[in-house]
């Protein structure tokens, strides 16, 4: 399911929704050997990114994902525990208190074994998209290249 707005997560680093609730969701990667740096581990930026798109997804959706508002990450601290190598990956955001503008999340980065390889906290800012913004992704959840 394209919910992804972001060239990132649409064409380089390839975001797909496998779950969600209110307050949860989780989402697929692959990594691959475009991803990886010196040391044949996924670079550290590439790790935050996929943790923050997690938990803004987490923070935002409700039980329609097409009906979700937009999530701004405040601030956010990322520990790496384990390198993410080649292969497929989840990534785990939940809502974990807060209000109604401002949310707490937390993150987790697996491989398909289940070994965390990373964790996130951040707090979130919660908002309508703006209206072109939200046509673009109705467009591209709807299939319409015209829109997005």
């Amino acid at each position: 399911m394209p919910i992804f707005t972001t060239r990132l997560l649409t064409d380089e680093l390839p975001a797909e929704l496998l779950e969600h609730a209110p307050g949860h969701a989780v989402l697929g990667f692959t990594l691959t050997h475009a991803h990886m740096n010196a040391g044949q581990s996924c670079h550290g930026g590439l790790v935050a990114t996929m943790l923050d798109t997690a938990v803004t997804v987490a923070a935002s959706i409700g039980e329609d994902p097409a009906a979700r508002r937009y999530g701004i990450t405040l601030s956010m601290t990322v520990n790496y525990l384990a390198p993410a190598r080649v292969g497929p990956v989840r990534c785990i955001g939940r809502k974990v208190g807060g209000g109604r503008k401002t949310v707490f999340t937390e993150g987790e980065l697996r491989d398909l074994e289940g070994t965390l390889l990373a964790t996130a906290s951040a707090p979130v800012k919660v908002t309508d998209y703006p209206q072109d913004s939200l046509k673009e992704l109705q467009g591209k959840m709807a299939g319409d290249p015209a829109r997005g």
